[in-house]
């Protein structure tokens, strides 16, 4: 009898999964994409309709034409760009391999280093990163953006929450892994794009109810020339554009003044011990004759992030202290 069970239960996995299979490949193909239910407008002419041809979306005011790339519609302009832990040629044959994605990546921890298998079990498996959803005031049916979803860690917990998510990486390879898992789990709730968010976001106005930047802000300006206060200041008022009045904005970075950088830590994003205590003008010294580079990644004390959320257009910064860390945390 346990046999039988055991083959019955076989049998419905199987199918289920050869039914997933089957309706995943339509619904990955950007060409198939439905106008009427997403939010892209041109970045280009800033606000033109955009309508889908076939093989791009072009806009109907100023004729530009995005093409797609892993299925994703691509408003990066650079085609060329690839950042990842895996290389471009091993993430298009996860995306090309007709096998689920989820069992793949599982395959990806029992034949990689040990260092990828934390990596990926913390940012592709543990949906507790995302644990913050619940202290947001989300309306039913609502419209998120998770913009830098890398391997979908936060996205596949928060598309339960929501009416329509829509993921947004650098890499056009990211984002179709993402939109795939979230199909797998029966979940068509979701549409991808690839883009910077520089200058212009890919959205209309007033877009989103919520807009998530877990581990983004102090990216943003590292490969934009100009100040990157002012470079930051700027993404945050474009990301005010795209959110409803009533819209909400997701932060998490570090604390420029966090306890454990005084005790000696290096900072998380150059790895040099006490750049973020020192004052900008000393830090980019530092950073110059240690790094042979620009100092690009800003973080911000309390006081500094709430100042430019409110000069972005938001009435109210509430903050959270994550415990342990704001990637991993126990309790808040």
């Amino acid at each position: 009898m346990l046999r039988s069970i055991g083959r019955q239960i076989g049998n419905v996995i199987e199918a289920e999964r050869k039914k997933s299979r089957a309706c995943l490949a339509a619904a990955l193909d950007g060409r198939n994409i439905d106008m009427k239910q997403v939010v892209f407008v041109c970045v280009k002419c800033e606000g033109g309709r955009l309508r889908s041809t076939g093989q791009v979306l072009a806009c109907e005011a100023c004729g530009a034409e995005y093409e797609f790339r892993s299925g994703v519609p691509d408003f990066a302009h650079d085609a060329e760009f690839y950042w990842g832990e895996l290389e471009r040629k091993t993430m298009s044959g996860i995306l090309d391999d007709s096998a689920c994605i989820h069992d793949q990546l599982t395959d990806l921890l029992h034949t990689s280093s040990v260092g990828f298998r934390e990596y990926l079990l913390h940012y592709a498996f543990d949906r507790r990163r995302a644990g913050w959803k619940f202290l947001l005031a989300l309306p039913e049916g609502g419209r998120a953006l998770d913009f830098g979803c890398g391997w979908g860690g936060l996205s596949l917990s928060l598309v339960k929450n929501v009416g329509q998510l829509v993921v947004s990486d650098i890499v056009p390879e990211r984002v179709a892994v993402v939109v795939r898992r979230a199909r797998e789990m029966g979940r068509d709730n979701i549409i991808g794009c690839t883009a910077s968010g520089w200058p212009r976001l890919p959205f209309e106005d007033g877009a989103f109810d919520l807009v998530v930047l877990n581990g983004v802000l102090e990216w943003i300006p590292s490969s934009i020339p100009g100040d990157p206060k002012e470079i930051q200041q700027a993404f945050l008022a474009e990301v005010s554009r795209v959110l409803k009045p009533s819209g909400q904005l997701y932060v998490g970075i570090e604390n420029r003044f966090g306890a454990a950088y005084f005790r000696g830590r290096r900072e998380d994003h150059t790895k040099l011990p006490y750049i973020s205590l020192m004052p900008r003008p000393l830090a980019k010294v530092y950073h110059r004759l240690r790094k042979k580079s620009p100092f690009r990644t800003y973080t911000h004390g309390r006081g500094a992030l709430a100042r430019m959320v409110v000069k972005a257009g938001f009435e109210t910064a509430r903050f959270y202290c994550p415990y342990p860390d704001y990637r991993e945390f126990d309790r808040m």
